[in-house]
């Protein structure tokens, strides 16, 4: 079972900052990305969304 994680939890697995999370989760809901959310409206990220922040990491490592 795919547990959802918060963006804390999140930012720590990815190594990268906060900041820096929810602007790669904004640019990826401008070009139409859903991430699911609570009813404080804050994103839930499953395995699969983590998947596409670390490889998005990626493509902004190599540049």
């Amino acid at each position: 079972m795919d547990f959802g994680r918060f963006s804390g939890q999140v930012s720590k697995e990815l190594d990268v900052n906060g900041n820096t999370l929810r602007v790669w989760c904004l640019e990826l809901e401008n070009a139409g990305y859903k991430f699911e959310r609570n009813n404080r409206q804050q994103r839930i990220y499953y395995e699969h969304d983590i998947n596409i922040l670390k490889e998005m990491k990626v493509l902004m490592a190599d540049g």
